[in-house]
């Protein structure tokens, strides 16, 4: 009878009541009033759930019902409904209280109701009953740049230094000195000087202060102040300058003539630039380059001081950063890159110099080389029991370069008297595209051409939706001479297909077609047709990639060849990533299937459920059993789609016991067990987290 007792009572999920206060005595608190946050779906992240303020003292706050387990959280002032640009609406906590990558605050629930706050907000502690402001005067001076006729501000996270829009600073005389006086309680500040407005932290076409290594702290290179108890003036300072006076008369520039060869791209009409991020290249919009004598090779001179300087050539005008089609950057396939972006690089010292020319997209200095026959090795590796068939009657290539001759006058490798291997060296023209497939033997009887189906997989279908076509492997012939990788006859070991579904029941259909493309997908913006055979408005693509390879894409409404057709979806959503907000997938195992979403929506289509009652439509953490336990005890979940999980075990106390699983999962059903045999009795907490899930289930140990 205890023990029937005991299961019925630890099957039910105790949520407790968690009250939240934060006091917004010394913030100007938003109109929109105050909100909590966090990526948990009790906080309904990034809009968060607005609190309350009944009594009118500036206290806000809410009550939530939580399960058990640990939650992280911020205040925010103010309304948002994204994370990455609510500027100086969040807290900024201190260190000693915040934690994990964004410094929140954090909370472990249990069973018990919990009181949490009042909160002084971006505090640890609860607000004094009076603070005293200091005024503290910011002063820089502006005369080695040209000031924006936006005028000059000064900016930082703290919600009295209001970022990312800043204190607009004056200069009341005219000298190009500018200044502002704020109210700021002791505490440390970091802040930087920007030229020009701006309302956001990612995009700004204004010039942030960007070369203050020698007195710059944190992950951005800001400025530091410590305010006391007492009033200071801070400055002036020279912009982009560590050095506390006035800009000198005369600043050091160097000329720099950058260089770079377009005859490989089809230039645009906008022009050819160079674009770095510090203020002297001009980022985002950056120098016109010049090509007075028509050999498309564009030049520009750029006065430089001393330092260190990356950058790109871009091909064509682009007014912000994130407005830049890919097409239009380089994009190294080689190791000449630095930093996040992959930029070139320049050291100027005492002297000016010539960077390049360098062929657009190349690493080498130098023009870019003439278009020329090069050579270019292919390899393919035979299976155990076809070796001696092999030896005995040849292995052979062909394509679109010999007429897709695999019968008279097919190329011939040669084995390489090693690992099965055999091997052709031969000469294509560069940029030249190949389409070919191996063959052991030659003549129309004994030809044994690689299969459409073995090569599925690493091959390119060229058909169109009402045709079967053929599958053909394809290479772009490289500019410089190449081994390419080893192929396996008629099979693609290291690929994957994947089918990627759209529904377009809720869209009208253009005549050109739908297409999926962009990212990562072959054929750039002309990308891959998707076919709709039966009618039922999901269009489908079959595409080859290789295991455990990321993959970016967007559908297109009305196919075309160009990055600027209109039809490309464009909205921005938890299934959307990167500057150009592209659809996003791991390739997990063969026969993985994408989809179908609804065009520009991350939802799943309807006719998933029509059509197969087992599929997944939601993340769940089903009721482990049995519960009790002893040891044993499985656990079943449902993955909705593709996605990042992760499931641990916690004690009464928030400690983790056991990761049972960490790693991606496709959608479907699944079980994890966990064996006990070494823990002792007691209460303990299944947690799985995903990107947007969060779900928690209490089992008992008994022994």
């Amino acid at each position: 009878m205890q023990s029937v007792f005991l299961l019925i009572i630890t099957n039910y999920i105790f949520a407790a009541n968690v009250i939240f206060e934060v006091d917004m005595s010394f913030m100007n608190t938003s109109e929109d009033g105050v909100y909590i946050v966090g990526s948990d779906v009790s906080f309904l992240g990034p809009e968060g759930v607005v609190m309350s303020d009944e009594n009118g003292d500036d206290i806000w706050d809410i009550e939530l019902e939580l399960n058990p387990g640990s939650y992280t959280y911020k205040f925010r002032n103010g309304f948002c409904d994204n994370w990455d640009n609510c500027g100086n609406m969040w807290e900024s906590i201190p260190d000693e209280c915040g934690s994990q990558e964004f410094g929140d605050r954090e909370i472990t629930v249990l069973d018990d109701d919990v009181w949490a706050g009042p909160f002084c907000f971006s505090s640890c502690d609860a607000c004094p009953e009076e603070v005293d402001y200091y005024n503290v005067t910011f002063s820089v001076d502006m005369q080695n740049v040209s000031t924006s006729d936006d005028g000059v501000y000064l900016v930082g996270n703290d919600p009295l230094l209001e970022g990312p829009t800043g204190h607009l600073m004056s200069d009341a005389d005219g000298d190009d000195v500018w200044e502002v006086t704020l109210e700021l309680i002791p505490g440390t500040y970091t802040y930087k000087y920007r030229n020009g407005f701006c309302d956001n932290w990612d995009n700004c076409g204004a010039f942030w202060e960007d070369s203050l290594d020698d007195c710059s702290v944190g992950e951005w290179g800001d400025r530091q102040i410590i305010v006391t108890d007492q009033d200071f003036v801070s400055g002036p300072f020279c912009f982009n300058s560590c050095d506390e006076e006035l800009c000198p008369d005369d600043i050091l520039t160097y000329p720099v003539s950058f260089i770079v060869d377009m005859n490989y791209q089809e230039t645009d009409l906008s022009g050819v630039y160079v674009v770095g991020g510090n203020i002297y290249m001009e980022g985002p919009i950056g120098h016109l380059m010049s090509d007075d004598d028509g050999d498309d090779i564009w030049e520009v001179v750029v006065d430089l001081p001393p330092g260190t300087y990356t950058f790109k050539f871009r091909n064509g005008y682009c007014a912000s950063w994130n407005t830049c089609l890919q097409w239009q950057w380089e994009d190294f396939e080689g190791d000449c890159g630095v930093g996040e972006w992959g930029d070139r690089q320049v050291v100027v010292s005492d002297e000016g110099f010539t960077y390049g020319p360098y062929c657009f997209d190349f690493c080498n200095e130098g023009e870019c080389p003439s278009i020329e026959p090069i050579d270019m090795t292919f390899q393919v590796q035979v299976s155990d029991q076809e070796l001696d068939n092999a030896l005995e009657n040849g292995v052979y290539m062909g394509g679109n370069f010999n007429s897709y001759d695999f019968y008279l006058n097919p190329f011939e490798l040669t084995y390489t008297n090693q690992d099965n291997i055999f091997s052709l060296t031969t000469q294509f023209i560069a940029n030249e595209n190949i389409l070919y497939k191996y063959t052991i033997g030659k003549g129309f009887s004994s030809a044994q051409i690689e299969t459409d189906d073995g090569i599925a997989g690493c091959g390119s279908n060229f058909s169109s939706c009402s045709q079967s076509g053929a599958n053909y492997r394809q290479k772009t012939i490289p500019y410089v001479s190449t081994i390419f990788d080893l192929d396996t006859y008629n099979n693609c070991p290291s690929n994957a297909l994947v089918t990627i579904e759209v529904d377009m029941s809720n869209e009208i259909i253009s005549g050109d077609g739908v297409c999926i493309a962009g990212g990562t997908m072959p054929n750039g913006a002309q990308g891959t047709e998707m076919c709709d055979l039966d009618g039922d408005s999901i269009f489908t693509a079959i595409l080859s990639f290789p295991f455990d390879s990321y993959q970016t894409y967007k559908f297109v409404n009305g196919c075309g060849d160009t990055w600027e057709n209109p039809n490309f979806e464009n909205f921005v959503d938890s299934c959307t990533e990167g500057q150009w907000d592209n659809r996003f997938f791991t390739v997990m195992e063969d026969g993985q299937k994408v989809g179908p979403y609804y065009f520009e929506s991350c939802e799943l289509s309807q006719t998933m459920n029509l059509e197969n009652s087992n599929i997944v439509t939601d993340y769940l953490l089903n009721s482990p059993y049995p519960n009790p336990f002893n040891p044993i005890v499985t656990i079943p979940y449902n993955i909705k789609s593709l996605s990042s999980i992760s499931i641990a075990v916690y004690d009464l106390n928030g400690n983790k016991i056991v990761d049972l699983f960490n790693g991606f999962k496709s959608a479907g059903n699944y079980e994890v067990i966990w064996s006990a045999e070494n823990e002792s009795s007691g209460i303990y907490f299944v947690k799985m987290v995903s990107d947007n899930f969060h779900q928690t289930q209490k089992i008992s140990l008994i022994k």
